[in-house]
């Protein structure tokens, strides 16, 4: 996003530094129908038909249309007002006229858009010798001035547009009335069907509520005792959150009076202070609202405990719906059925919560113990097949005979699905794999290695011979070289660039990066970029740019960089769609230079 951001700035930045040297600013100019008054006439004709030494600036003409204001300086040879003066007389004139105020012209050129007044210069421009006949006309031209014929048809125009309006407004008075109605009627229909809604909700309502009431009764319930604690319990609790709620010697008489109850006596008189305790604590609206949301969470809790346990049992049920319709003849089917029969009874109607967890627990070892079986058939299927695979290489040998009983042997465990008597028989398979198959091949594979590894310690030793060899005589050759006029050029040559690179490398070790913003400053405006080196590669305006490398970031728009002569001195060559653009940029001397279409502009960098 933010390089194709780039592109569109880059691109529109150069056209108008080219372009803005001959357009006529049109600032705050004014839009719409505009008939221009006798007394605006004047003194438009006065402002525009000065002598040569005055320069007529810019001329206001106010919302209403009733009142002007025209600014008119010395001539000094200036061109048309721009963006920043425009806004400055503006201000001046709506505080004069106490109005909003529109531009009208600027200089001698009307730049006011009434439909008709084209945008060309020339044809809205008013030459100071113009007569004031000519003046009439050429403002009658431009849609500013009408004569009385046009004002008689203006004046139809009107009548016929009121006729039409009082029309119109009549019609939609009868539409208005009539949508009325309409929404009247939609509005009883609406509101009678929100009420069958609602009472189908309430309804809707009412039976989840009793049937949560019946969730929550499988619950062991709270004793007198139990629910005493609690009340005593949160309200110390609250009393430290809100130490200021209550009067702290009521409370304290209070608390020193339900002791017992705290200690587990809730007799007679205990209970009748408990009550008293209770009517006190009413009177704070605060503690109700935090006893409430106490008791409301318990009451979320609780529910959320037993649709877990309700969830838990449906789950289990259906895992072993499943196993009774994907294996209908396995000998443990009828304890399948049986374990669901009795598990739908107690879901259907639960006694208690603690029937639900058992339930659902006697479940969990059938699911466990079947998970458990097919865990195991699976180890003795993958027995079996090991030992096919076997015989295939050996039926003709002595171990024929073995493999076979062993294979009819545990088919036949499978059978019977008895965990203790398959598990034997896959430990008895895999000792049998090991030592008659396994072993013997671990021992062949040993020896080969054994032997390879000779071979290869041995070509090892006769390729460093060789290899020592080899790097004696190009030592050899080198010092020979080394006292020839060229090998000793070339030798210095290298110690001093060896040198100039740890001289380099030491420096940019220690390097801190260096950051700084440059502000251009160019006919078309100014632009300020951010740039950051850190000894090794720039940051653009947060674009990494990595040196000696070019970056296409699509649409037209390139970027590549390059290393100049110098100090941390370096050059960037843009190209967004058609437009070339260089920076070249000396962060040691904290410099920049912008160029494009010949045009070099000087960065202010910091």
């Amino acid at each position: 996003m933010k390089k194709s951001t780039l592109c569109i700035f880059l691109i529109f930045w150069f056209c108008n530094f080219i372009n803005t040297a001959n357009a006529v600013i049109k600032t705050s100019a004014g839009v719409g129908e505009l008939h221009l008054s006798e007394k605006i006439t004047d003194g438009y004709f006065d402002y525009v038909t000065k002598p040569l030494s005055k320069l007529p600036l810019v001329f206001f003409i106010s919302e209403d249309k009733k009142d002007f204001y025209s600014v008119i300086i010395s001539n000094d040879g200036g061109s048309y007002a721009g963006s920043g003066t425009i806004i400055k007389k503006k201000a001046k004139c709506e505080l004069k006229l106490k109005k909003k105020c529109n531009v009208f012209s600027n200089t001698n050129v009307i730049v006011w858009d009434n439909g008709i007044n084209s945008n060309d210069p020339k044809k809205s421009k008013i030459d100071r010798k113009i007569s004031k006949e000519d003046f009439i006309i050429k403002l009658t031209k431009l849609g500013f001035i009408i004569n009385e014929q046009q004002q008689l048809i203006k004046k139809k125009k009107n009548a016929k547009q009121k006729v039409n309006k009082e029309k119109e407004l009549a019609k939609q008075k009868v539409n208005k009335e009539k949508e009325l109605a309409k929404q009247k009627v939609n509005k009883e229909k609406e509101l009678a069907k929100q009420k069958a809604v609602e009472e189908k909700e309430l309804a809707k309502q009412k039976v989840v509520e009793e049937k949560e009431d019946k969730k929550l009764s499988l619950l062991p319930a709270e004793t007198d005792l139990k629910k005493a604690q609690s009340f005593l319990i949160n309200l110390q609790n609250f009393i430290k959150l809100y130490p200021n709620e209550f009067d702290i010697i009521k409370v304290s008489e209070f608390f020193i009076l339900t002791r017992p109850i705290l200690d587990g006596d809730l007799n007679f008189k205990s209970k009748k202070d408990l009550e008293l305790f209770k009517e006190f604590t009413n009177t704070s609206s605060k503690f109700k609202k935090y006893y409430d949301e106490i008791r409301n969470n318990k009451t979320e809790k609780e529910l959320i405990k037993i649709n877990e346990a309700f969830l838990n049992l449906e789950q289990n049920i259906e895992a072993i719906k499943t196993f009774l319709v994907t294996e209908p003849n396995s000998i443990y089917s009828e304890k399948w059925l049986d374990s669901v029969k009795s598990a739908e009874i107690i879901i259907n109607d639960p006694p208690t919560y603690n029937q639900l967890l058992i339930t659902s627990r006697d479940l969990e070892e059938i699911i466990k113990s079947k998970i458990e079986i097919d865990n195991v058939i699976g180890e003795t299927e993958n027995s079996i097949g090991q030992l096919k695979e076997i015989l295939k290489d050996n039926f003709t040998t002595d171990l024929a005979p073995l493999l076979i009983e062993q294979v009819k042997l545990l088919e036949a465990s499978i059978k019977k699905q008895i965990i203790e008597d398959m598990q034997l028989l896959n430990n008895k398979v895999e000792e049998f794999i090991y030592k008659e198959i396994v072993e013997p091949e671990e021992k062949r594979i040993a020896e080969d290695k054994r032997i390879a590894d000779l071979k290869a310690e041995e070509e090892r030793k006769i390729a460093e011979k060789k290899a020592t060899k080899e790097k004696k005589i190009a030592e050899k050759k080198r010092r020979e070289y080394l006292k020839t006029p060229k090998g000793q050029r070339e030798e210095k040559e290298r110690i001093k660039k060896e040198k100039e690179r740890l001289v380099e490398e030491k420096r940019l070790k220690n390097f801190k990066p260096i950051s700084m913003t440059c502000t251009y400053s160019g006919q078309g405006g100014i632009k300020t970029y951010k740039w950051v080196f850190d000894g090794k590669n720039i940051n653009w305006e947060g674009m990494d740019l990595k040196v000696g490398g070019e970056i296409d970031y699509g649409n037209g728009t390139k970027i590549s960089t390059r290393k100049l002569d110098g100090r941390d001195n370096f050059q960037l060559d843009v190209v967004a769609g058609f437009i070339p653009l260089t920076l070249s940029t000396n962060f040691d001397q904290r410099s920049s230079v912008m160029e494009t279409l010949g045009i070099k502009v000087y960065g202010t960098c910091y």
